[in-house]
């Protein structure tokens, strides 16, 4: 497992890791998406941290000069990914999506310092003003229109969240809100 580098020690060849992976992965999970049967499936997109692998402007994999934000549209680019494939093989109305980030934006331990930081980065970052919050969305089931709970959620319940998916017990925004807001 390669150390976590700082953009600028990032080498190209790390960088084509990257792309391998994420090209590796999509294939992986293309799998499981086009099998109507499977009934959870769990994929993980490892899309790194500052340096960048993608290019938004291009919509192309780089080796230099993609920043972290190009990083982050490439997340979106898999997500319209795999909503395509649901929809192409008619499961996209009754699945349940759990998307999340392993953590927030860690603009506080130097990427703001970097050579690399770009100004774009600067004001996405609000001034590279730490936000401890990561990216957490749930859509459920039957759900056509957007929901949201402004309150603290700890991913380590995650798990029971997948349990109360699985089990039906969570069908609803309304029920998703009541349990997320239920402090354990």
């Amino acid at each position: 497992m390669a150390r976590l580098l700082a953009p600028q020690e990032a080498t190209s060849t790390e960088v084509s890791f990257h792309q391998q992976d994420y090209q590796e992965l999509i294939a992986a999970g293309d799998i499981l998406l086009r099998e109507p049967s499977a009934n959870f499936v769990l994929l993980h997109m490892p899309i790194p941290h500052p340096g960048g692998i993608y290019n938004r402007h291009t919509g192309s994999f780089a080796v230099s000069h993609p920043t972290y934000i190009d990083n982050l549209a490439l997340c979106d680019v898999y997500l319209a990914h795999v909503r395509h494939e649901l929809e192409e093989n008619g499961t996209w109305n009754n699945s349940a999506l759990v998307i999340m980030g392993d953590h927030s934006w860690r603009v506080h331990m130097g990427w703001g310092k970097s050579r690399e930081w770009t100004e774009e980065e600067r004001i996405a970052s609000d001034n590279v003003t730490f936000d401890d919050r990561p990216a957490y969305i749930v859509k459920l089931p039957g759900q056509t229109t957007p929901a949201h709970i402004d309150e603290p959620f700890e991913s380590i319940r995650t798990r029971e969240l997948f349990d109360k998916l699985l089990t039906g017990q969570i069908e609803t925004p309304e029920q998703l809100s009541a349990w997320a807001m239920r402090r354990p």
